[in-house]
């Protein structure tokens, strides 16, 4: 599979240079919505959530909207991905999905920007569920459709400076991203093409750089 990488940093969205900027969304009062990301100006937060509302986006966990950039904001493309009710906000495998979904939603956009919604308690699920939305299988593929590849990188963006708590999380979510998909490349690839001594060979080098021993039996 494709190697990516995850980062983040503290930067003001509308001046983050990407190819889609993916924003996060709640249903609001009857058929408004109410913006969870912050870093917009009174008058972007306005926009934003005006165009959404004219695309029929619902904020319901899940639902994916997509607006054009611009008014100041740098991105091409402004993606707004909703998070449901309060309850669904706080349950850790609803935000993985619904970032899965909006990150499977952006192939074809190969840097994303997503602004991590001001309370920050979901930092993890956000981050690995648009990590492992990038996984793609494509060892027997003479010839791939343009515009088909997932996100080469993923850029998340916080309010404020950066934490030692945010660095850690960013830096174990692409490890287990990582080893997940080798996993996967492994399960998906034919019996014929992979056979025993190729298995153990891809055992033994991922595990190359670390104090482990390995016998093959």
């Amino acid at each position: 599979s494709l190697r990516m990488t995850l980062s983040v940093t503290a930067s003001a969205p509308a001046a983050t240079v990407c190819d889609a900027l993916l924003v996060a969304v709640a249903p609001g009062k009857g058929k408004s919505l109410t913006l969870l990301s912050q870093g917009f100006s009174s008058a972007q937060q306005s926009r934003i959530l005006e165009s959404l509302e004219a695309v029929g986006a619902s904020g319901k966990s899940g639902d994916v909207a997509k607006i054009p950039g611009g008014g100041g904001i740098k991105a091409a493309l402004i993606v707004a991905v909703g998070l449901g009710d309060a309850k669904k906000q706080e349950d850790d495998e609803a935000v993985r999905r619904a970032y899965g979904n909006a990150m499977r939603a952006l192939t074809g956009r190969a840097k994303v920007a997503i602004v991590v919604p001001k309370d920050d308690a979901n930092f993890r699920a956000i981050a690995t569920g648009s990590r492992l939305a990038t996984y793609e299988f494509t060892t027997f593929k003479s010839k791939k459709p343009k515009g088909a590849q997932p996100a080469a990188s993923i850029l998340l963006l916080v309010p404020r400076s950066v934490s030692a708590t945010e660095r850690r999380i960013a830096n174990e979510v692409n490890v287990i991203a990582d080893a997940m998909n080798l996993t996967r490349d492994l399960v998906n690839t034919p019996l014929n093409a992979l056979p025993p001594v190729a298995l153990a060979k891809a055992a033994t080098d991922a595990v190359s750089a670390l104090p482990v021993k390995v016998t093959i039996w």
